[in-house]
């Protein structure tokens, strides 16, 4: 009977040169990596780091596909890492471009969303904040245009399809915010909130007041209509449950959905419901009558 045949015995110099290819072209792929993370510091988020750490096994796996002459395997990984090298880019500049120009819905998230976050929701998978923003309200400063808000903003439950934003949530949850900051107000407790201070960290919401130099009756007797919407929207935010027109005219969140048709006159009546169960008996109860605007 034959000898099985002995397997070809591995040649150690062809080792040792694939494991030399392998040590420079990992070498490369870190250099560009490096360069990357100097060049973007003082800009890195989470989504960074997740990035540089798939970035990492793809390196280990592409030294063993490569010293093993997985071809196939070889040019996987190779896009692999060099997606994980765009990524990594993209998100460092995500995170400059929101600090040079800030966020047009600051006020209403608690944290600014990652690069991965708006990207798994660009995909359908999540919550797409920043999508909804710049397709339905644009940017700070530059809003959208009427005649370009796209079909995907046409309603609130449009808006929740699409990007998977619950926009009456979120309308909700700031009228909660500024009712609790105007109560302070209201009872002279500004300071011991620290608003404005309180706004920035987002403990607190924004108020509208008016102008500072008017005195208490000035403010109670005016009958101009700007100063008119902030104070009884002020005193609205005290006194009723519910979100009213005035409210809406002082939240910018509200304010442009209904500039912009995304939120309807039913809609805005169920966020009124869902806040006060008795909001169709109190509706045309006249609760408030004069006031004077207890100011910072």
């Amino acid at each position: 009977m034959e000898e099985k045949e002995l397997k070809k015995p591995i040649d150690k110099e062809y080792q040792a040169f694939l494991k030399k290819l392998s040590g420079g072209l990992i070498a490369g792929f870190v250099l560009i990596a490096l360069i990357i993370l100097i060049r973007g510091i003082g800009f890195f988020e989470d989504s960074a780091a997740y990035f540089m750490s798939a970035f990492i096994v793809g390196l280990v796996g592409f030294h063993f596909a490569l010293i093993h002459e997985k071809v196939f395997l070889i040019a996987l990984i190779v896009i692999f890492n060099i997606t994980m090298l765009t990524f990594i880019s993209n998100s460092i500049s995500w995170r400059k471009d929101y600090v040079d120009q800030g966020f047009i819905l600051e006020a209403y998230v608690n944290e600014y969303p990652t690069y991965l976050e708006s990207l798994i929701g660009w995909f359908g998978f999540g919550p797409y904040v920043t999508g909804f923003a710049e397709d339905c309200l644009g940017e700070i400063g530059k809003p959208v245009r009427d005649s370009d808000v796209p079909d995907s903003c046409s309603g609130i439950q449009k808006v929740q399809q699409e990007y998977g934003v619950d926009v009456k949530q979120m309308i909700i949850d700031y009228h909660t915010k500024m009712k609790r900051t105007a109560k302070f107000i209201a009872d002279g407790r500004a300071s011991v909130i620290g608003y404005p201070g309180c706004v920035n960290t987002k403990r607190c919401a924004f108020v509208p007041l008016p102008p500072a130099d008017m005195s208490e009756r000035e403010i109670e007797n005016s009958t101009t209509p700007e100063i008119v919407i902030v104070r009884d929207g002020f005193w609205d935010l005290v006194e009723r449950q519910e979100i009213t027109p005035r409210i809406c005219a002082n939240m910018f969140l509200c304010n442009r959905l209904v500039h912009y048709g995304i939120l309807k006159s039913f809609d805005f009546r169920n966020i009124q419901k869902m806040q006060n169960p008795n909001f169709d008996k109190d509706e045309d109860a006249e609760t408030r009558g004069p006031r004077s605007l207890i100011r910072q």
